[in-house]
C-alpha cells in the first residue's frame, strides 16, 4: 500500500494575484490532492508436471486507488503462461489502466501562445454553408492567439490493453532466446488541449462558442484550448526481442541483442461522431498540435565483446520513414528512414579496481537527419533524429 500527496502552486508577480501578458489575464493558481492505493498480485500454478518441463501459471493482479479529487477505482489484470514444451512459452495478459488528470492538466494557469491553426471560416466553399461560418475569416493568417491551460472537469482516462506473445529458447542452441509480442491498447477519454479540434466543432456545428472569439468582420481573434477529454485511441503492433550469447571462443565472448517494435495500427479519433484517423507511417509537428513522429518500424541493434580486460560495443538504430503533410499545400512528402551506428571500445586496469578508459563515436558515419518540411522551425524532427551528425568521445570512469 502506498500515501501520497501531490500539490502544484503558481503565484502572478508582487502581491498580485492576477497579471496580465499581452492583454490576456494569467490567474494565480494552485492544487492540492491525497492519493492512496492498495495493490496485490497472486501466482497460481494450475498445472505442472514432476519435472516442471510443462506447466500452466496464472497471474492474478489488482490496484485499488483513491484520489481526494477524483473518488476510488479498482484496476485488474489477469496474465496466463503455458510452457507446451520446455523450449516454448505461451503467455497471454489483460489488463485496466486509469489515469488520473495530472493536477496540471487540471489547475495549470492560463497562458497564451501563437498556435498553427487552419481557420475553416477562410476557405470560401465554407462561408454561409457551416452554422459556425456566417462571415469569411482572414484567409491569409495561419497563426492564432489561442489560451491553453488546466480545467478541473476533467474525467481520467481508462484503457484496456492485451498481449499475446511467445518466447522460444531451443535447447540444440545454447544462449539464444527469441520473443514475440502481439498487443492492443485501447484509450478512452484522452486528455489533450486541440485548438484546432475546438474550431473544426465550431465551424461545423456552432459548438464551443464560449471557446472561439471573432471579430464583427468574421476574422479570428482567439481560442481557448484547454485541456479536454477528447476521443479515442487504439494502438497495437508487434514487439520482438533477440538474445544470443555465443559460446566462449579463442577470440572472446560475444553477444548480440535485437529489440524492435513494429505499430500495426494507431488509430486516433478525435470525436465519437468523427471518423477514425490512422497515424502509423506519420509526422505531424506538436508544434501544429500533431502526434509528432510515429514510424511503423523502430529498432536497435547491439553487439558486445569481451576479453580478458578489454570490450568493445557495436549499435544501430533504425526509424522507418515517415509521410507528412507539406505546409500550404495539399501536397504529401516522404521523411527518408534513418539508421545510424555507434561503436566504442574500452580496457579496464587491474592495477585501479573498477577503473575504465574508453573511446568511441556516436554516428560513425555521419548521417544526417533527414529533412522534415513541416517541422516547426528547425526542418526536422529534434524528438526522433539527432541533428549533431558524428560525434567523438572518450571517458574515464571508476567504480566504487
Amino acid at each position: 500500500s502506498s500515501y501520497r500527496k501531490e500539490s502544484i502552486g503558481s503565484r502572478g508577480a508582487g502581491a498580485n494575484p492576477r497579471i496580465s501578458i499581452g492583454g490576456i489575464d494569467v490567474v494565480a493558481s494552485s492544487g492540492d490532492r491525497e492519493v492512496q492505493e492498495v495493490w496485490g498480485e497472486m501466482l497460481l500454478p494450475l498445472f505442472a508436471t514432476a519435472a516442471q518441463r510443462h506447466h500452466v501459471d496464472l497471474d492474478l493482479a489488482a490496484r485499488y486507488s483513491h484520489y481526494s479529487d477524483f473518488g476510488g477505482t479498482t484496476n485488474g489484470k489477469i496474465a496466463l503462461r503455458y510452457r507446451p514444451v520446455a523450449s516454448l512459452m505461451v503467455r497471454s495478459s489483460w489488463s485496466q489502466g486509469f489515469r488520473a488528470p495530472s493536477l496540471l492538466d487540471l489547475h495549470a494557469a492560463a497562458s497564451q501562445t501563437q498556435a498553427f491553426l487552419s481557420d475553416p471560416c477562410a476557405m470560401p466553399e465554407n462561408v454561409g454553408v457551416l452554422p459556425g461560418c456566417p462571415l469569411p475569416g482572414d484567409p491569409s493568417r495561419n497563426q492564432f492567439l489561442t489560451i491553453i491551460g488546466g480545467n478541473v472537469r476533467l474525467d481520467a482516462e481508462t484503457s484496456q490493453n492485451r498481449m499475446l506473445g511467445v518466447v522460444w529458447t531451443p535447447q540444440n542452441i545454447a544462449g539464444l532466446m527469441l520473443s514475440a509480442d502481439a498487443f492492443r491498447i485501447d484509450l478512452n477519454d484522452v486528455v489533450a488541449a486541440s485548438a484546432q479540434y475546438v474550431l473544426d466543432q465550431n465551424a461545423a456545428s456552432g459548438a464551443f462558442t464560449e471557446r472561439v472569439q471573432r471579430d464583427a468582420s468574421g476574422d479570428l481573434q482567439r481560442v481557448v484550448a484547454t485541456h479536454i477529454n477528447i476521443g479515442e485511441r487504439r494502438v497495437s503492433g508487434l514487439d520482438i526481442g533477440l538474445r544470443y550469447r555465443l559460446p566462449a571462443l579463442p577470440i572472446g565472448r560475444i553477444s548480440v541483442n535485437l529489440d524492435a517494435a513494429y505499430i500495426y495500427e494507431y488509430q486516433n479519433q478525435l470525436d465519437p461522431l468523427a471518423p477514425r484517423t490512422d497515424l502509423v507511417g506519420t509526422f505531424a509537428d506538436e508544434a501544429s498540435e500533431g502526434m509528432g513522429a510515429i514510424p511503423e518500424w523502430k529498432a536497435r541493434l547491439a553487439a558486445y565483446w569481451n576479453r580478458a580486460w578489454w570490450d568493445a560495443s557495436y549499435r544501430m538504430y533504425l526509424v522507418s520513414e515517415l509521410r507528412e503533410h507539406v505546409p500550404n499545400t495539399d501536397r504529401q512528402r516522404t521523411i527518408e528512414d534513418w539508421v545510424v551506428h555507434d561503436m566504442q571500445v574500452g580496457r579496464r586496469f587491474a592495477l585501479f579496481n573498477g577503473l575504465r578508459v574508453s573511446i568511441g563515436v556516436d554516428n560513425v558515419l555521419g548521417q544526417q537527419a533527414p529533412f522534415a518540411a513541416s517541422a516547426f522551425n528547425d526542418n526536422h524532427d529534434g524528438r526522433t533524429h539527432d541533428l549533431r551528425g558524428r560525434y567523438w568521445y572518450a571517458k574515464l570512469t571508476q567504480d566504487f
